[in-house]
């Protein structure tokens, strides 16, 4: 999955976002809900931690941009090899970063237990996030 198709199958528009951006950048991310609405859903969207319907903190979809620049994408990438979420210490040797511990725990309770399951029972969905992705146009 190539970054361009990675964001147009996460990206939503939370109401609330509507009235702290530009009028260019509603009209830009309107236009993108209209492309991803067209386009065929990707069977590992359901995954994606970020600007998730599904996975909300107080009731808004999260994006954490130095945990996607760290490449945290999917349920699969905080999950050991048993299918249970990475303890604080794992994800921190995993990631070779240092995390605020409520911030990881808020988000693992985030994360639907029929959500886990399906991610538990599913192989990691085979994406790439580099600078040599073909562009969108």
């Amino acid at each position: 999955m190539e970054a361009w198709h990675f964001f147009l199958t996460a990206i939503t528009m939370p109401q609330n976002l509507q009235k702290h951006l530009s009028l260019f950048y509603c009209e830009l991310l309107e236009n993108f809900s209209v492309v991803k609405k067209n386009k065929p859903q990707d069977a590992n969207s359901k995954f994606i931690l970020w600007n998730n319907q599904n996975i909300t903190i107080d009731g808004n979809p999260v994006f954490w941009k130095s945990w996607f620049d760290s490449s945290i994408l999917f349920v699969h990438d905080i999950l050991n090899a048993e299918g249970n979420f990475l303890s604080l210490e794992e994800f921190q040797s995993k990631f070779k970063t240092k995390i605020d511990f409520l911030q990881y725990f808020q988000l693992l309770t985030a994360i639907p237990t029929d959500l886990k399951k399906l991610a538990r029972e599913s192989p990691h969905p085979d994406v790439r996030l580099d600078s040599t992705a073909s562009p969108i146009f």
